[in-house]
């Protein structure tokens, strides 16, 4: 009984210096391998570098505004997400309100596709525009969103767009729980970083096509029959290639103050 009792003592007096001989390796090595600073874009990924290093500012205007970098295959393995940590302070139609019930929920023209390619793109610098990808965006096609597709139509196309917003499928309230015909995976990092105001989607709704679809609090809501002339904001989204180079910057404006990351090409 008495060796029994001491070879258990050897035994945990061994686990005991093992554990102990790990945690200093690991100290060691953090020590002889500090983390770098973040050197490219996804360096800045949501969940990699810790829970305040996420955001790159990027000029609107001339004005640094703040962006969520977002890891997500949806638009290529090559790139990384932007989504605008704020929504866009401009409100407006998805589209003009005397088409409701002939396909008005069809994202391709619409008012909200033409703002954010036209007069939203239009507030980067030719700097930031260079790096912008023109990005496959998958949507519903006109036929499925105004009921009217036959079997063998596909219900998905992919539109080329620089800025764009995300669909219902992206913020986990597909229209239907079918892979086969959702625009996108689920971003869970999208739903991590809410806003407090309706935005459009890129997603019909169900239950007509003069429908949309808005994410608030969290939550992504499908919202069925819209009344003709709803106004919602937009928070935008665009891509870059995961690899473009990013800098810390020490910055002094009305609002912000202090040190970000921005691109080097739009500093």
């Amino acid at each position: 009984m008495k060796k029994r009792i001491t070879t258990l003592s050897v035994l945990l007096l061994c686990l005991m210096l093992l554990v102990f001989l790990g945690l200093m390796a690991k100290e060691i090595y953090s020590q002889l391998h500090p983390p770098k600073d973040p050197e490219i874009v996804a360096d800045l990924c949501f969940g990699k570098s810790g829970d305040t290093n996420y955001l790159v500012y990027v000029k609107e205007n001339g004005k640094y505004t703040p962006y969520i970098v977002i890891d997500t295959k949806n638009y290529g393995s090559e790139a990384v997400l932007l989504l605008r940590k704020d929504v866009y302070m401009k409100e407006m139609m998805y589209r003009d309100a005397n088409i409701f019930g002939t396909g008005g929920a069809y994202y391709n023209g619409s008012i909200v596709d033409d703002f954010l390619e036209g007069e939203f793109y239009n507030v980067f610098s030719e700097e930031m525009k260079s790096i912008i990808r023109e990005s496959p965006v998958r949507i519903h096609t006109s036929r499925f969103v105004e009921k009217r597709r036959m079997e063998g139509e596909p219900f998905l196309e992919t539109i080329y767009r620089h800025v764009f917003v995300l669909s219902a499928a992206e913020l986990d309230a597909p229209l239907i729980r079918d892979k086969e015909i959702d625009e996108g995976d689920v971003i869970p990092e999208a739903l991590k970083n809410p806003v407090l105001l309706y935005t459009w989607l890129r997603s019909e709704a169900i239950g007509g096509d003069d429908t949309h679809a808005s994410l608030r609090d969290n939550t992504a809501v499908v919202s069925n029959h819209i009344q003709n002339g709803a106004e919602h904001y937009v928070r935008p989204v665009f891509t870059v290639n995961r690899n473009e180079p990013i800098e810390l910057q020490t910055v002094d404006t009305e609002e912000i103050s202090g040190s970000i990351y921005v691109f080097s090409s739009d500093k």
